[in-house]
C-alpha cells in the first residue's frame, strides 16, 4: 500500500526509479524516429515545395526547377546538420548527398517513405556510432 501511495503522490520519482537501460534505448529510438519526422516535415514537406514553387514562378522548366529545388534544400539540410560541428568538406558533402537522396525519395515516393528512410538512417547511425 505504501508503494501505491508513493506512486500516486510522487509519480516523477516512481518514473525515475523505474528507468532502465531498455527505457533509455526506447528513448533513443523515439528520438531518432522523431528527428526523422521533424526534419522531413521541415525540409521536404515545407522548404522543398516552396523552393520548387518559387523556381517555377521564374519560368524554369519543370525538371530543372525540381532538380534545383532538391539541390538548394539539400545544401540547407547539410548546413543545418553542420551547425556546431567541426567543419569537414567530406562530411558536408555526405550530408548534402543524404539530403539529395531524401529529397528525391520524397518527390518520387512521398512523405511517409522519406520519413521512414530518414528514420532508418538515423537509427543506423545511432547503432553504428
Amino acid at each position: 500500500m505504501t508503494s501505491l501511495y508513493h506512486i500516486a503522490n510522487e509519480p516523477t520519482a516512481a518514473t525515475l526509479a523505474s528507468e532502465t537501460e531498455s527505457s533509455a534505448n526506447a528513448h533513443l529510438l523515439l528520438t531518432m524516429v522523431g528527428a526523422g519526422i521533424y526534419e522531413e516535415l521541415f525540409f521536404r514537406l515545407l522548404l522543398l515545395p516552396v523552393a520548387v514553387w518559387a523556381l517555377l514562378r521564374i519560368d524554369l522548366k519543370d525538371w530543372f526547377a525540381y532538380a534545383l529545388g532538391v539541390i538548394l534544400v539539400s545544401l540547407i539540410f547539410a548546413a543545418a546538420h553542420s551547425i556546431g560541428d567541426e567543419q569537414d568538406w567530406f562530411t558536408f558533402v555526405f550530408r548534402f548527398l543524404v539530403g539529395a537522396i531524401l529529397g528525391t525519395i520524397f518527390l518520387k515516393r512521398g512523405f511517409g517513405v522519406a520519413v521512414g528512410a530518414h528514420s532508418l538512417y538515423n537509427i543506423s547511425v545511432a547503432l553504428l556510432y
